[in-house]
């Protein structure tokens, strides 16, 4: 009974640093490229599935996802653990790559959006 107890504290103690890790990228406070170069791979993250971590990512497509694990070469169902510190550092430098091209783009529209703004409420005050 020991042994199942100890299994179940383990695999809740996995699920809560996932959630833990997903909370933070998510809220932009760290990025997917980062947790990818980790070395040695924590446990909680070895068994977590590849696709699943790059999904992690706020607008990060499944196909996007399934196209970067083919170009690394590995298996859609391979898992973090699976993959060799050259593979993972491979992965990471495409993610840091699509992740720092999406913060040009997001940083590009709100200011475009602040400067539309900007011009839209002098043309008012003109008028």
């Amino acid at each position: 009974m020991s042994q199942h107890m100890d299994a179940l504290a383990r695999a809740n103690g996995y699920r809560f640093a996932r959630a833990s890790m997903k909370r933070e990228v998510k809220a932009r406070e760290l990025l997917v490229s980062d947790v990818l170069r980790e070395h040695p791979v924590p446990d909680w993250l070895a068994s977590m599935l590849i696709e699943e971590l790059l999904r992690v990512t706020p607008r990060f497509q499944s196909k996007l996802a399934r196209s970067l694990v083919h170009g690394i070469p590995a298996k859609d169902t391979a898992t973090v653990g699976d993959l060799t510190y050259r593979k993972r550092r491979v992965l990471s430098e495409l993610v840091a790559e699509w992740e720092a091209k999406h913060q040009r783009r997001a940083s590009g529209r709100k200011a475009a959006s602040h400067t539309f703004g900007a011009a839209k409420t002098s043309r008012t005050a003109v008028a």
